[in-house]
Protein backbone atom coordinates (compact mmCIF):
# COMPACT_ATOMS: atom_id res chain seq x y z
CA UNK A 1 0.00 0.00 0.00
CA UNK A 2 0.81 3.22 -0.67
CA UNK A 3 0.47 4.53 2.57
CA UNK A 4 3.24 2.16 4.09
CA UNK A 5 6.35 3.90 3.28
CA UNK A 6 5.01 6.31 6.08
CA UNK A 7 4.74 3.23 8.73
CA UNK A 8 8.50 3.81 11.29
CA UNK A 9 8.24 0.55 13.15
CA UNK A 10 5.19 -1.02 15.55
CA UNK A 11 5.01 -1.43 19.60
CA UNK A 12 2.84 -3.62 21.70
CA UNK A 13 1.07 -1.51 24.95
CA UNK A 14 0.11 -3.49 27.71
CA UNK A 15 -2.19 -0.94 30.09
CA UNK A 16 -1.76 -1.60 33.76
CA UNK A 17 -4.49 0.32 34.88
CA UNK A 18 -6.50 -3.03 36.26
CA UNK A 19 -3.33 -5.41 36.37
CA UNK A 20 -2.65 -5.52 40.22
CA UNK A 21 0.46 -7.63 40.37
CA UNK A 22 4.12 -8.24 38.51
CA UNK A 23 2.78 -11.78 37.35
CA UNK A 24 -0.18 -10.62 35.95
CA UNK A 25 1.64 -8.08 33.40
CA UNK A 26 3.84 -10.55 32.31
CA UNK A 27 1.06 -12.83 31.80
CA UNK A 28 -0.05 -10.62 29.85
CA UNK A 29 3.37 -9.56 27.89
CA UNK A 30 4.61 -12.94 26.87
CA UNK A 31 4.53 -14.49 24.30
CA UNK A 32 2.99 -11.39 23.33
CA UNK A 33 6.48 -9.49 23.03
CA UNK A 34 7.81 -12.55 21.30
CA UNK A 35 4.97 -12.24 18.45
CA UNK A 36 5.42 -8.85 17.70
CA UNK A 37 9.02 -9.14 17.35
CA UNK A 38 8.62 -12.11 14.99
CA UNK A 39 6.05 -9.41 13.03
CA UNK A 40 8.15 -6.43 13.04
CA UNK A 41 11.61 -8.27 12.67
CA UNK A 42 11.10 -11.02 9.66
CA UNK A 43 10.79 -10.48 6.06
CA UNK A 44 7.19 -11.18 5.00
CA UNK A 45 7.93 -13.45 2.20
CA UNK A 46 9.76 -15.65 5.60
CA UNK A 47 6.55 -15.44 8.08
CA UNK A 48 5.42 -19.12 8.65
CA UNK A 49 2.62 -19.39 11.55
CA UNK A 50 3.71 -23.15 12.18
CA UNK A 51 7.46 -22.39 12.04
CA UNK A 52 7.10 -19.51 14.45
CA UNK A 53 4.72 -22.17 17.03
CA UNK A 54 7.68 -24.44 16.55
CA UNK A 55 10.71 -22.10 17.37
CA UNK A 56 7.89 -20.32 20.61
CA UNK A 57 7.88 -24.00 22.26
CA UNK A 58 12.03 -23.24 22.83
CA UNK A 59 11.74 -19.75 23.97
CA UNK A 60 9.12 -20.76 26.61
CA UNK A 61 11.64 -23.32 27.89
CA UNK A 62 13.99 -20.05 28.57
CA UNK A 63 10.88 -18.51 29.88
CA UNK A 64 11.10 -21.01 32.25
CA UNK A 65 14.18 -20.35 33.45
CA UNK A 66 13.92 -17.06 33.81
CA UNK A 67 10.90 -17.68 36.08
CA UNK A 68 8.15 -15.54 33.55
CA UNK A 69 4.69 -16.42 34.53
CA UNK A 70 3.95 -16.29 30.67
CA UNK A 71 0.39 -17.51 28.60
CA UNK A 72 0.29 -20.94 27.12
CA UNK A 73 -3.21 -20.52 25.24
CA UNK A 74 -0.79 -21.33 21.65
CA UNK A 75 -0.27 -25.07 22.82
CA UNK A 76 -3.95 -25.72 24.15
CA UNK A 77 -5.96 -28.62 22.60
CA UNK A 78 -6.99 -28.19 19.33
CA UNK A 79 -10.65 -30.56 18.98
CA UNK A 80 -11.89 -31.24 15.71
CA UNK A 81 -15.55 -33.09 15.93
CA UNK A 82 -16.83 -35.12 12.97
CA UNK A 83 -19.84 -37.62 12.21
CA UNK A 84 -19.55 -41.38 12.83
CA UNK A 85 -21.67 -44.52 13.28
CA UNK A 86 -23.91 -43.54 16.23
CA UNK A 87 -21.91 -41.05 17.88
CA UNK A 88 -18.65 -38.81 16.88
CA UNK A 89 -14.87 -38.94 16.53
CA UNK A 90 -13.03 -36.50 18.13
CA UNK A 91 -9.37 -35.55 16.89
CA UNK A 92 -7.62 -33.81 19.14
CA UNK A 93 -3.60 -31.97 17.76
CA UNK A 94 -1.66 -29.57 19.30
CA UNK A 95 0.81 -27.02 17.77
CA UNK A 96 3.92 -28.10 20.19
CA UNK A 97 6.57 -29.87 18.55
CA UNK A 98 7.94 -33.04 20.10
CA UNK A 99 4.65 -32.89 23.09
CA UNK A 100 1.96 -35.49 23.55
CA UNK A 101 -1.39 -35.18 24.83
CA UNK A 102 -3.31 -36.87 27.19
CA UNK A 103 -6.47 -37.32 27.86
CA UNK A 104 -9.29 -38.86 30.36
CA UNK A 105 -13.14 -39.01 29.80
CA UNK A 106 -14.02 -40.10 33.44
CA UNK A 107 -13.99 -36.50 35.00
CA UNK A 108 -10.46 -37.35 36.37
CA UNK A 109 -7.67 -34.29 35.39
CA UNK A 110 -4.97 -35.88 32.63
CA UNK A 111 -1.83 -36.74 34.37
CA UNK A 112 1.08 -37.74 32.01
CA UNK A 113 -0.19 -41.26 33.28
CA UNK A 114 -3.67 -41.01 31.86
CA UNK A 115 -4.38 -42.62 28.20
CA UNK A 116 -1.64 -40.58 25.43
CA UNK A 117 -4.02 -39.89 22.52
CA UNK A 118 -2.78 -41.82 19.13
CA UNK A 119 -6.32 -41.87 17.76
CA UNK A 120 -9.73 -40.56 17.04
CA UNK A 121 -11.61 -40.60 20.39
CA UNK A 122 -15.21 -42.36 19.60
CA UNK A 123 -17.75 -41.03 21.28
CA UNK A 124 -21.41 -42.48 21.66
CA UNK A 125 -22.69 -40.94 24.78
CA UNK A 126 -22.30 -37.80 26.66
CA UNK A 127 -18.94 -37.87 28.31
CA UNK A 128 -16.25 -34.89 29.87
CA UNK A 129 -13.24 -35.04 27.83
CA UNK A 130 -10.43 -33.71 29.79
CA UNK A 131 -7.13 -33.43 28.06
CA UNK A 132 -3.66 -31.15 28.29
CA UNK A 133 -0.10 -31.34 26.24
CA UNK A 134 2.47 -32.34 27.69
CA UNK A 135 6.50 -32.19 26.43
CA UNK A 136 9.24 -34.35 28.64
CA UNK A 137 6.94 -34.96 31.07
CA UNK A 138 5.52 -31.42 31.98
CA UNK A 139 2.65 -29.69 31.55
CA UNK A 140 3.21 -27.52 28.71
CA UNK A 141 -0.85 -26.06 28.61
CA UNK A 142 -3.59 -25.74 30.60
CA UNK A 143 -5.74 -28.54 31.06
CA UNK A 144 -9.02 -27.93 28.51
CA UNK A 145 -12.26 -30.00 29.49
CA UNK A 146 -15.14 -30.28 26.50
CA UNK A 147 -18.82 -31.38 27.79
CA UNK A 148 -19.52 -33.86 25.05
CA UNK A 149 -23.91 -33.88 24.35
CA UNK A 150 -24.88 -36.29 21.89
CA UNK A 151 -27.92 -35.59 20.21
CA UNK A 152 -29.54 -36.17 16.81
CA UNK A 153 -28.15 -33.39 15.10
CA UNK A 154 -24.59 -33.89 16.17
CA UNK A 155 -21.97 -33.51 13.78
CA UNK A 156 -24.73 -33.73 10.84
CA UNK A 157 -24.49 -31.81 7.56
CA UNK A 158 -25.54 -28.24 7.74
CA UNK A 159 -26.15 -25.03 5.88
CA UNK A 160 -26.58 -21.51 6.71
CA UNK A 161 -28.53 -19.25 4.44
CA UNK A 162 -26.46 -15.96 5.92
CA UNK A 163 -23.19 -16.60 7.37
CA UNK A 164 -22.15 -15.26 10.29
CA UNK A 165 -19.70 -12.11 10.92
CA UNK A 166 -16.63 -12.42 10.43
CA UNK A 167 -15.80 -11.13 13.62
CA UNK A 168 -17.39 -13.81 15.77
CA UNK A 169 -17.46 -17.16 13.37
CA UNK A 170 -14.48 -18.69 14.59
CA UNK A 171 -16.05 -22.41 15.01
CA UNK A 172 -17.87 -22.43 12.06
CA UNK A 173 -20.89 -23.49 11.15
CA UNK A 174 -20.28 -26.74 12.75
CA UNK A 175 -20.09 -25.03 16.12
CA UNK A 176 -23.80 -24.96 16.04
CA UNK A 177 -24.28 -28.89 16.10
CA UNK A 178 -21.01 -30.39 17.39
CA UNK A 179 -22.06 -31.64 20.42
CA UNK A 180 -20.96 -29.08 22.57
CA UNK A 181 -22.34 -25.80 24.58
CA UNK A 182 -20.74 -22.48 24.38
CA UNK A 183 -19.86 -20.46 27.33
CA UNK A 184 -22.31 -19.22 29.66
CA UNK A 185 -20.11 -15.76 30.28
CA UNK A 186 -18.54 -15.33 26.63
CA UNK A 187 -19.90 -15.40 23.43
CA UNK A 188 -16.44 -15.04 21.60
CA UNK A 189 -15.51 -18.57 22.87
CA UNK A 190 -15.83 -20.25 19.32
CA UNK A 191 -19.21 -21.96 20.06
CA UNK A 192 -21.03 -19.12 19.84
CA UNK A 193 -21.83 -17.12 16.39
CA UNK A 194 -23.31 -14.05 15.51
CA UNK A 195 -24.92 -12.03 12.80
CA UNK A 196 -25.19 -8.40 12.85
CA UNK A 197 -29.00 -6.95 11.34
CA UNK A 198 -29.26 -10.43 9.75
CA UNK A 199 -32.01 -13.54 10.06
CA UNK A 200 -30.54 -16.75 11.55
CA UNK A 201 -31.78 -19.61 9.06
CA UNK A 202 -29.96 -23.36 9.09
CA UNK A 203 -30.75 -26.39 7.61
CA UNK A 204 -29.96 -29.38 9.04
CA UNK A 205 -29.13 -32.92 7.04
CA UNK A 206 -29.99 -35.83 9.70
CA UNK A 207 -29.33 -38.48 6.32
CA UNK A 208 -32.52 -40.27 7.40
CA UNK A 209 -35.72 -39.36 8.20
CA UNK A 210 -36.41 -39.62 12.27
CA UNK A 211 -38.82 -39.35 14.64
CA UNK A 212 -38.64 -35.72 16.34
CA UNK A 213 -39.05 -34.69 19.77
CA UNK A 214 -37.81 -31.65 20.87
CA UNK A 215 -35.18 -28.38 19.90
CA UNK A 216 -33.60 -26.80 22.45
CA UNK A 217 -31.98 -23.47 21.40
CA UNK A 218 -29.40 -20.91 23.60
CA UNK A 219 -29.31 -17.55 22.72
CA UNK A 220 -27.43 -14.58 24.16
CA UNK A 221 -28.41 -11.87 25.59
CA UNK A 222 -26.58 -8.97 26.36
CA UNK A 223 -28.40 -5.79 25.34
CA UNK A 224 -25.67 -3.19 26.80
CA UNK A 225 -23.43 -5.02 24.09
CA UNK A 226 -26.09 -4.79 21.51
CA UNK A 227 -27.12 -8.17 21.73
CA UNK A 228 -30.42 -9.04 21.80
CA UNK A 229 -33.22 -12.17 21.38
CA UNK A 230 -34.68 -12.86 18.48
CA UNK A 231 -38.13 -11.72 17.97
CA UNK A 232 -39.30 -15.46 17.14
CA UNK A 233 -37.79 -18.86 16.14
CA UNK A 234 -39.89 -21.09 13.81
CA UNK A 235 -38.88 -24.97 13.02
CA UNK A 236 -39.92 -26.79 9.64
CA UNK A 237 -39.34 -30.28 8.37
CA UNK A 238 -38.78 -31.98 5.06
CA UNK A 239 -38.36 -35.44 3.97
CA UNK A 240 -36.82 -33.57 0.50
CA UNK A 241 -35.53 -30.48 1.14
CA UNK A 242 -38.02 -28.53 -0.68
CA UNK A 243 -41.33 -28.55 0.70
CA UNK A 244 -41.24 -27.80 4.45
CA UNK A 245 -43.88 -27.80 7.00
CA UNK A 246 -43.84 -25.88 9.86
CA UNK A 247 -44.12 -27.09 13.37
CA UNK A 248 -43.50 -25.19 15.63
CA UNK A 249 -43.12 -21.49 16.88
CA UNK A 250 -42.25 -19.46 19.52
CA UNK A 251 -42.01 -16.21 20.16
CA UNK A 252 -39.15 -14.68 23.08
CA UNK A 253 -39.64 -11.78 25.57
CA UNK A 254 -37.22 -8.83 24.54
CA UNK A 255 -37.43 -8.09 28.00
CA UNK A 256 -35.35 -10.78 29.31
CA UNK A 257 -32.68 -10.11 31.72
CA UNK A 258 -30.84 -13.68 31.93
CA UNK A 259 -27.66 -13.47 30.39
CA UNK A 260 -28.48 -16.62 28.25
CA UNK A 261 -31.79 -17.46 27.44
CA UNK A 262 -32.52 -21.21 26.62
CA UNK A 263 -35.77 -22.37 25.08
CA UNK A 264 -37.18 -25.55 24.22
CA UNK A 265 -39.34 -25.89 21.33
CA UNK A 266 -41.61 -28.86 21.47
CA UNK A 267 -42.11 -30.14 17.63
CA UNK A 268 -45.34 -32.36 18.54
CA UNK A 269 -43.63 -36.07 17.56
CA UNK A 270 -42.83 -34.76 14.02
CA UNK A 271 -41.16 -37.15 11.79
CA UNK A 272 -38.30 -36.32 8.81
CA UNK A 273 -35.04 -35.72 7.29
CA UNK A 274 -34.52 -32.22 6.90
CA UNK A 275 -34.79 -29.20 9.92
CA UNK A 276 -34.94 -25.86 8.96
CA UNK A 277 -34.78 -23.48 11.62
CA UNK A 278 -35.24 -19.59 11.69
CA UNK A 279 -34.56 -17.02 14.05
CA UNK A 280 -36.18 -13.48 13.40
CA UNK A 281 -33.37 -10.73 14.42
CA UNK A 282 -35.13 -8.31 17.00
CA UNK A 283 -34.37 -5.05 14.29
CA UNK A 284 -33.31 -1.70 15.51
CA UNK A 285 -32.29 -0.87 18.90
CA UNK A 286 -35.06 1.13 20.32
CA UNK A 287 -34.20 5.10 21.60
CA UNK A 288 -32.55 5.29 24.80
CA UNK A 289 -31.00 2.00 24.83
CA UNK A 290 -27.23 1.71 24.46
CA UNK A 291 -26.74 1.32 20.95
CA UNK A 292 -29.89 3.13 20.12
CA UNK A 293 -30.85 3.19 16.01
CA UNK A 294 -28.03 0.81 15.77
CA UNK A 295 -29.03 -3.14 13.90
CA UNK A 296 -28.70 -5.29 17.01
CA UNK A 297 -27.16 -8.19 17.22
CA UNK A 298 -28.02 -12.00 17.67
CA UNK A 299 -26.13 -14.76 18.97
CA UNK A 300 -26.96 -18.23 18.56
CA UNK A 301 -25.57 -21.28 20.57
CA UNK A 302 -25.32 -24.94 19.94
CA UNK A 303 -28.81 -26.72 18.15
CA UNK A 304 -29.75 -29.71 20.44
CA UNK A 305 -31.99 -31.84 18.66
CA UNK A 306 -33.85 -35.36 19.87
Amino acid sequence: MEEAKHILGAQGNVWTEYIPTTEQAEYMAFPRAIALAERTWSPKEQRDYDGFASRLSRHMERLDLMNVNYANHLFEVKTDITSADNGLNIRLSSLAPDAKIYYTLDGTEPGASATEYTKPIKLTENKTLKSAVYRNGKLLSRVQQTDFQLHKAAAKNISLTNEPHPTYSLGGKAALINGVVGSDDRYGDGEWLGWSGQNFEAIIDLGTSQDLSNLQMRFYNGQGQWIYLPREVKVAISDDAKSYRTVATQRLDANNNQKVVSIDIPLKASKGQFLKVTAQKFGFIPEGAQGAGNEAWLFVDELVLE
